[in-house]
């Protein structure tokens, strides 16, 4: 089994924590030049669509933040409100990369991977995977906001600051809020655009992965848009302690599942449980 690392849990809070403060239910509003500090324990699963890895369970979940006046930091994510109006917000913004989380511990190959890779040439195996490595890389840019009630329109162009990939990630998302007695729902609706750059270092083989020689065929390296969905559940059961659950769920582009190193189309994360605001 796959070790957890704290990043991996920081990040997962981070995709199921509010986009912004104007946009969080009532009890999850952060006061500003306040530290918060959130423990989540239950049950969940952060998936790795790289050949012969296996989901990393979750079963605790930390989350950090803090809003200054505009410098704010989300748990890994950090920003820095460049213009406030009431409907809409311009950000800088950096965080790491995402999928260099897929290559921090390859131990154990899936037992289905094989189901994967039954029709296609015998190019990979569970040590060759284990083997690959990529870094994180920092992505840094702009995002835009527009708030319109209980919906959010978002528009961020980042790109790598680290130089590990020289890549770019546009995102377009919007999401709306459904609130009621049984507790507040956010349903969000995303689209990821990657360079070729970008996909070429965390989805593609590369030059001396596999020790030998890689036909042009087998990198699966190009430009991709993924589309994704994810909800975000809140009951409150008291002051500091509410019922939560996530669940995400990313398309990964053709173009990037018809190499060899990606071996699922679909990237799904989940978790639920109980959610404890420490301070």
């Amino acid at each position: 089994m796959k070790e957890i690392t704290t990043i991996t849990m920081l990040y997962f809070a981070s995709l199921a924590s509010a986009q912004g403060q104007e946009f969080a239910p009532y009890d999850q509003y952060l006061p500003h030049n306040t530290i918060e500090l959130t423990v989540s324990s239950g049950v969940g699963q952060f998936g790795n669509p790289v050949a012969f890895s296996e989901p990393l369970p979750l079963h605790l979940l930390p989350s950090v933040r803090y809003y200054g006046e505009r410098f704010y930091i989300d748990n890994l994510d950090v920003g820095y409100a460049l213009t406030e109006r009431p409907d809409w917000q311009l950000d800088l913004i950096a965080r790491p990369s995402l999928e260099a989380l897929y290559y921090l511990d390859q131990d154990g190959a899936a037992f289905l991977a094989n189901i994967f890779y039954g029709l296609r040439p015998n190019l990979l195996s569970a040590k060759a995977v284990e083997d690959i490595e990529r870094d994180f890389s920092y992505l840094g840019g702009l995002r835009y906001d527009y708030y319109q009630g209980a919906s959010r329109f978002g528009l961020s162009l980042l790109t790598d600051l680290t130089g590990v990939h020289h890549g770019q990630e546009w995102r377009a998302e919007a999401s709306h809020r459904f609130s009621a007695t049984s507790g507040d729902l956010q349903l969000t609706f995303g689209l990821r655009l990657l360079s070729e750059n970008y996909t070429a270092y965390y989805y593609g083989l590369r030059k001396g992965d596999l020790g030998s020689p890689i036909p042009p065929v087998y990198i699966g390296a190009d430009a991709a848009l993924n589309p994704y969905l994810r909800l975000d559940y809140h009951y409150p059961l008291r002051a500091n302690l509410a019922l939560v659950a996530h669940g995400y769920v990313e398309h990964i582009d053709d173009e990037l599942s018809r190499g060899h190193l990606i071996a699922s189309s679909a990237i799904v994360n989940w978790f639920a449980g109980i959610s404890w605001r420490v301070f």
